[in-house]
């Protein structure tokens, strides 16, 4: 048990929480799982049923929102409550347990999925780090934002951002570590049931991939898309897959005599960049609000919809929803569906003997910013 860290005999998954935290009935296999068929059979379902299950929590009733404030001391005070909170908190599998209208609901990390966060997604572990000693002057003293795509067919399925600060960087290593998840829909899971029985598909067709396209932040509210890394995943027919890259930009870049790139022209609703990793490799990045082949179709509501500065992505599909929507990337510490809030943790000068405050987009709120020291100081 964890509060004495003592072993108690015959306790595991007996039906009855015997420590304190319960956590001897943590994880414990019941007779569905036991059973490989009904296992399948009841992990589909769930995921039918798991966009009902999220809205029930994320947009509750008014009439559970307005409880009054005797009422909540009662619940927080009850000792039955307690208890009930206590033990059924382990039945989460690694996620966190919330009251729902007197039933218990799991917020799953992005692994796990079901009522209890009992099966697991199949995903691609992404550790990522950017390699600062070879980049110019010219961009090293900006702060990038890095969008991971993850295509299927050149369809982008999901997607992460991170931030990457070469000016705080250089002197100890950031791995961004995170959650790429393959689509659970009908369609998707039938395409990778019928590809895991031909291994010819396997070898020389690789429908899934990975692109990181950068994105340099101005402190003028602008930005600009200045490269990308791409990776195809040769091994999407396993449930779980790691990809470790280390993200380097030539040192070529941001010379434009010797840029291998310059000559080469997209049509007029483009932009050519490099693919950073692969040599004499270009792609036409659509300008804000184009999409498409060639990028010949445009968004109209890219023109009013979200922030000025910020660059939309019309072509972006919604896993949840099954439906293509526009993705907006922002500017320089905006932040939101419509990049319409901002970061304000840098306006009040934290950083002391003329440093310079940089918002961290730490999402936690432990460390909502970053100081560059002058020199003569640190800390």
């Amino acid at each position: 048990c964890l509060h004495d860290n003592r072993c108690r005999k015959n306790v595991r998954c007996n039906g009855s929480p015997d420590c304190l935290h319960g956590e001897d009935e943590y994880w414990c296999p019941s007779g569905i799982l036991i059973d490989i068929t009904g296992y399948r059979i009841s992990k589909k379902q769930i995921s039918l049923q798991r966009d009902e299950i999220l809205s029930q929590i994320f947009n509750p009733s008014e009439t559970t929102l307005n409880i009054s404030r005797h009422q909540l001391s009662e619940f927080i005070s009850s000792r039955k409550n307690y208890e009930y909170s206590k033990v059924h908190s382990y039945q989460c599998h690694r996620g966190i347990a919330v009251i729902h209208i007197n039933e218990t609901r799991c917020l799953c990390p992005p692994a796990y999925y079901g009522d209890w966060c009992q099966y697991f997604n199949d995903r691609i572990s992404i550790i990522a780090r950017v390699e600062h000693g070879t980049q110019s002057k010219t961009i090293s003293d900006r702060v990038f934002k890095i969008k991971a795509n993850f295509l299927f067919n050149h369809r982008i399925i999901y997607h992460h951002e991170f931030y990457v600060f070469p000016m705080l960087e250089r002197n100890y290593f950031i791995k961004h570590k995170f959650y790429l998840l393959y689509s659970r829909s009908s369609e998707m899971l039938a395409h990778k049931q019928k590809r895991y029985f031909n291994r010819s598909d396997v070898i020389h067709d690789h429908p899934y991939s990975i692109h990181f396209d950068v994105f340099a932040l101005k402190g003028d509210n602008n930005l600009e898309e200045i490269g990308s890394w791409h990776y195809p995943i040769y091994f999407d027919y396993l449930p779980a897959f790691r990809l470790a890259v280390v993200l380097k930009v030539p040192s070529w870049f941001g010379n434009l005599t010797l840029n291998p790139y310059s000559k080469t022209s997209c049509n007029k609703n483009s932009i050519c960049l490099p693919v950073f990793n692969h040599n004499n490799s270009y792609y036409c990045s659509c300008k804000s609000g184009y999409y498409g082949i060639n990028c010949s179709m445009y968004e109209p509501i890219c023109e009013t919809y979200c922030s000025a500065n910020a660059l939309c992505r019309p072509d972006d599909f919604n896993l949840r929803t099954r439906k293509s929507s526009p993705y907006w990337i922002c500017p320089l510490d905006h932040f939101g569906l419509r990049c319409n809030l901002k970061y304000e943790d840098c306006s009040s000068n934290p950083c002391l003997n003329n440093g310079t405050c940089f918002s961290n987009y730490d999402r936690s709120g432990e460390n909502p910013y970053l100081c560059r020291c002058s020199s003569k100081f640190d800390g």
